[in-house]
């Protein structure tokens, strides 16, 4: 995780949470690095490499339901089709579970959207928001 910049920034006033994180991108499902071909053994160590990440300074307290969740990744070329870009999502709600920010990622608690946008308007690799609803 060499050159990699993680960062929790906390809306003033607000219960609203957005982590940005650049030098490292968050894979999809296809292609010969993604999450339906990787080996158990690498997917949980990609897992735990998201979850270590999303621990940066400034984590969200444990929230209670209603949640909002948007994550929203960064592309260069091609956007993902909107099936691979949700199943990307999965280790990062996976990682807030882990971390106790939500008590879990079932549609009674949490409204969960992806979206993507090129990187140069992101302005970084991904960024997940996370809102008390």
């Amino acid at each position: 995780m060499e050159n990699v910049w993680v960062r929790w920034k906390k809306f003033d006033d607000q219960n609203i949470w957005k982590l940005s994180v650049s030098g490292h991108q968050i894979v999809g499902l296809n292609g010969d690095m993604g999450l339906l071909r990787m080996h158990w053994a690498s997917r949980k160590h990609y897992q735990d490499t998201i979850t270590a990440m999303m621990s940066a300074p400034g984590l969200p307290p444990s929230l209670t339901a209603p949640i909002e969740i948007v994550v929203c990744r960064a592309y260069k070329g091609r956007p993902m089709d909107e099936d691979n870009l949700a199943a990307s999502a999965k280790p990062v709600l996976d990682a807030l579970k882990k971390l106790r920010v939500i008590p879990d990622d079932n549609p009674n608690v949490i409204k969960f959207s992806a979206t993507q946008r090129k990187r140069k308007e992101l302005g970084c690799d991904w960024e997940v928001v996370v809102a008390k609803a």
